[in-house]
C-alpha cells in the first residue's frame, strides 16, 4: 500500500498535471512528418513514384537516426538534428521533477513513509512510465499526420519507400526485428538513459547531469560503439541492417547493467542522505 501511494503521488504530480508538457513532442513530431512528407513530394518529382504511403515508413523515418558515422576529414559531420531534437526532449521532461519533488516534499514523505528505498524505486518506475508517455505522444503526432494526409494506417515492411530510402537491407529485416530495433529497443533505451539521468541529477544537479546526457547523445552521434547507448535508440546503426553495426541484444544487456546499477546507487545513496 505505501509503494502504491508513491506511484500515485508521482503519476498524479509528475505525469498527469505535467501533460502539458508533452505537446513539444507532438509539434516535434507533426514537423517530423511534414519533413518527411516534403521529402516523399521531391522524390515524386524526381519520377521515384511511391505508389503507397503508410504509418510504419513514418515510424522508419522517425526513429532512423542516421548511418553508421565513418570518419572521413573531406567530409562535413552533420549530427541528425531531428533525432537529437526529440530525444533532448525526452531528457527534459524527466529532467526536473525528481529533484524538485525531493527539495519540496521529501523530507515530510521520508518521514511519513519511512522507507527510502520504496521512494528511489517509485521516481523510477515514474521515469519509466514517463518515458512510454513520451513515445505514445509521438506515435499520437504521426498518427495525427498520417489520418490528415489519407496515408494508410498500416504496418507493413518492405515498402517502395523503404526499398528505396534504405536500399536492398532493409529486405533482410523480418516483421519481428522491426519490432525490436525499431520500436522496442529506442523505448528501452531510452528509458535507461532517463533513469541514468535522474540518479545524476541527485549525485550532481539536474543541470548538470541534463548538460552530460545531451553530450552524451552527441558523442554517440559521432561514435559507433556498443557502449554508447544512445546508439541504440538509431536502428539504422543495427547489426540487423548494417555488418558494421551494433547487435540488439548487446543494447539490451548493456541497458539491464545499468538500469540495476542505477537501482543500487539511488538505494545507497537515500539510505546514506541526511535529510533533517
Amino acid at each position: 500500500m505505501l509503494f502504491l501511494k508513491y506511484l500515485y503521488r508521482d503519476i498524479k504530480y509528475g505525469i498527469i498535471k505535467r501533460l502539458y508538457t508533452l505537446i513539444p513532442i507532438i509539434i516535434v513530431v507533426i514537423f517530423m512528418f511534414i519533413k518527411w512528407d516534403m521529402y516523399l513530394d521531391y522524390l515524386s518529382k524526381q519520377g521515384c513514384i511511391i505508389k503507397e504511403r503508410n504509418l510504419l515508413d513514418s515510424v522508419f523515418f522517425l526513429f532512423e537516426g542516421m548511418a553508421v558515422y565513418r570518419f572521413d576529414p573531406r567530409s562535413f559531420f552533420n549530427p541528425p538534428m531531428l533525432w537529437l531534437v526529440f530525444n533532448i526532449i525526452i531528457l527534459y521532461f524527466t529532467a526536473y521533477y525528481p529533484q524538485r519533488d525531493f527539495g519540496c516534499y521529501g523530507k515530510t514523505v521520508f518521514v511519513a513513509g519511512k522507507s527510502r528505498k520504496l521512494w528511489w524505486i517509485s521516481k523510477m518506475l515514474w521515469c519509466a512510465v514517463s518515458v512510454v508517455i513520451c513515445y505514445l505522444a509521438a506515435y499520437l503526432g504521426l498518427v495525427i499526420g498520417t489520418i490528415i494526409k489519407g496515408y494508410k494506417m498500416s504496418f507493413a515492411t518492405n515498402t517502395d519507400f523503404q526499398v528505396l530510402q534504405y536500399g536492398n537491407g532493409i529486405r533482410y529485416l523480418s516483421s519481428s526485428d522491426v519490432v525490436i530495433v525499431v520500436i522496442i529497443l529506442p523505448v528501452v533505451v531510452s528509458i535507461v538513459l532517463c533513469e541514468l539521468q535522474m540518479i545524476l541529477s541527485f549525485v550532481l544537479t539536474p543541470v548538470i547531469s541534463f548538460a552530460v546526457m545531451i553530450s552524451f547523445f552527441v558523442v554517440s552521434a559521432f561514435y559507433t560503439v556498443w557502449w554508447l547507448l544512445p546508439n541504440y535508440t538509431m536502428w539504422r546503426r543495427s547489426a540487423y541492417y548494417d555488418y558494421k553495426g551494433l547487435l540488439p541484444s548487446d543494447g539490451f544487456l548493456l541497458s539491464g547493467y545499468i538500469l540495476l546499477a542505477v537501482f543500487i546507487v539511488g538505494v545507497m545513496h537515500f539510505s546514506q542522505r541526511d535529510i533533517i
